[in-house]
């Protein structure tokens, strides 16, 4: 089956995209790029999915969008491309979130596309994956718990601990909003990504790890 992950970069879309894959299925890419205060994509370092996408060796697509119309402009392109035979379906990396579940899974139903969550209610187990096999960092923080001294830092074991164990009731996967993350390594990835030059850029309580250099590195097989 050929299809649309929906593909921000982080660790969720990276999983869902690894799960697709895995499945056997035809996979391409599609990052939403946001404004800045979107309820349903994230956005920072969107421009640097065009260097993971190479590192899985998948196609990708690149949709700018307005918040008022985020989601019309979105069921627009995922139209065309049904219609034009590149889209029979749609995977979306949610895990918790009814609003970005849903609304996608109503788009779906009204083109006649197929819609997958692989990572809907996995909680432990998936997290569990994903700190064990993926390089995954911090590419942003919010309010509730992390400060700008997590950018850059690997999502791992650790941090789970932290969060299940911390005050702030910071919720282990990120549902909760407290921070994004950026794929640099996974088994599937024929290339290591690298961040080489990079900058905090601070909005409020956020916090950004904006990449403005990044290298792919060719991984070898080990003998």
């Amino acid at each position: 089956m050929k299809l649309t992950v929906l593909f921000s970069g982080g660790k969720d879309s990276v999983f869902s995209a690894f799960w697709a894959m895995y499945q056997g299925h035809e996979v391409r890419l599609l990052s939403l790029v946001p404004e800045s205060d979107s309820m349903m994509f994230h956005f920072p370092n969107v421009k640097y999915c065009r260097e993971q996408a190479g590192a899985m060796g998948v196609g990708i697509d690149f949709l700018h969008v307005e918040n008022r119309n985020e989601l019309a402009e979105l069921e627009a392109f995922l139209s065309k491309q049904a219609k034009a035979g590149h889209c029979e379906g749609v995977v979306a990396g949610a895990i918790e979130s009814e609003y970005q579940k849903q609304r996608i899974e109503q788009i779906c139903a009204r083109l006649g596309l197929a819609s997958f969550a692989p990572l809907w209610r996995t909680y432990d187990s998936y997290v569990s994956e994903v700190t064990e096999y993926f390089n995954a960092v911090f590419s942003r923080v919010a309010a509730g718990g992390l400060g700008p001294e997590w950018l850059g830092k690997r999502f791992d074991s650790g941090f789970v601990r932290m969060a299940k164990s911390s005050r702030m009731q910071i919720n282990p996967s990120l549902e909760g909003g407290e921070g994004e993350t950026f794929v640099l390594d996974a088994p599937f990835y024929s290339k290591r990504l690298e961040i080489t030059s990079s900058l905090v850029e601070k909005d409020g309580d956020s916090h950004t790890l904006a990449i403005s250099q990044m290298k792919a590195v060719v991984k070898h097989l080990k003998a």
